[in-house]
């Protein structure tokens, strides 16, 4: 995508609706809900996708793949609907809807956090496991002194997986490989 806008093109977001994957792990520390998480990402990206749509030509290759993630955004925050919403992400809407402070964001930066904050959310453990009602995915708590595998991954999934040290590393999906360079926790984060 990023080779149909001119250089270093941004767009103007607001700032609370950059959701990362450090504001989760913050989140998850003051105890919201896995449910009200899910709420949360799914609003943010619907109006994140729609001003990615707003600057794209429809005839654009993206265009088609954009809509697909929005309307995928829609099904899960309309399912979220009659869910009691935590204040402190009540908060963050309110913010990332009243358009006062704005940041400039790559589109492509926004499409990564939204895939990163989803990996997070619907963790790998569902990749792997049987559970084919993606609902039913456990949301790991954040633990950043735990070396071990999230409590939910059990059978073919704790091969995701790989204790060593003080490290931790995400092996391949389907076959264990050595990881290529081991990161901290933390390590690869992002922030536009």
């Amino acid at each position: 995508m990023k080779h149909y806008f001119p250089i270093d093109y941004r767009i103007s977001v607001p700032y609370e609706g950059v959701l990362r994957l450090a504001n989760i792990t913050r989140l998850q520390q003051a105890e919201v809900s896995q449910s009200n998480l899910r709420y949360l990402w799914a609003s943010l990206n619907c109006n994140t996708m729609e001003i990615i749509q707003n600057v794209l030509l429809e005839a654009h290759p993206s265009w088609n793949y954009i809509k697909e993630i929005y309307e995928l955004l829609i099904y899960v925050r309309d399912i979220a609907m009659d869910l009691q919403v935590d204040p402190q992400v009540e908060t963050i809407l309110t913010l990332a809807n009243s358009g006062r402070d704005r940041k400039l964001v790559k589109p492509k930066a926004l499409l990564d956090n939204c895939y990163k904050v989803m990996d997070l959310l619907y963790c790998l453990c569902c990749k792997e496991s049987n559970i084919h009602n993606w609902e039913d995915c456990v949301v790991p708590q954040a633990q950043p002194h735990s070396h071990h595998a999230p409590p939910q991954c059990a059978g073919p999934a704790t091969l995701l997986y790989r204790h060593s040290g003080a490290q931790t590393s995400v092996v391949a999906e389907r076959e264990p490989r050595p990881p290529e360079g081991k990161a901290t926790l933390g390590e690869e984060r992002f922030t536009p």
